[in-house]
Parts: structure tokens; sequence; C-alpha cells
């Protein structure tokens, strides 16, 4: 999917949200300087582990340092 009009979102339809909420969070694409918490389940590990890979592959993107990564394995599927 590439970027146009429809996909954009609307500069005023956001304020107008943004009144309606108490806090209003907004994602940037530069991780440096978060720390990151990862919860991964042992239940169905092989596509756990795909899903844990890519999500560690999105982070090293956004320059999120290893060292702010962390990282655990719990039983279960919850």
């Amino acid at each position: 999917m590439t970027s146009t009009d429809e996909t954009q979102l609307d500069p005023r339809r956001v304020q107008e949200l943004k009144i309606r909420v108490g806090e209003h969070l907004e994602g940037s694409l530069v991780g440096r300087g978060i720390r990151v918490a990862l919860v991964c389940s042992r239940f169905n590990a092989p596509s756990r582990t795909r899903l844990l890979e890519g999500a560690l592959d999105v982070l090293r993107d956004g320059r999120v340092d290893r060292s702010d990564i962390a990282v655990g394995w719990v039983p279960g599927a919850f």
C-alpha cells in the first residue's frame, strides 16, 4: 500500500479527536532513548519466535539500543 490522500490522517480530524480523550499518544519512528520490554509465551513457540524476530527487526530499524530491550518468556497463551 502506498501513501495517498485516502490513507493520510486529516489534521483537522485528529484535532477533533484529541479533545475527546484524556491523553493523546503519537508514535515516532526514532527509538533512541526508549526502553522496551517484550513478553512472549512459550505456547506455540515457533510462531512466537517469528513474531519476536519481527519485533526485534523493527526495533533495530528504529535504532533502539539492544541494551534497552528486555525479553521475557512466560508459560501459557495469555
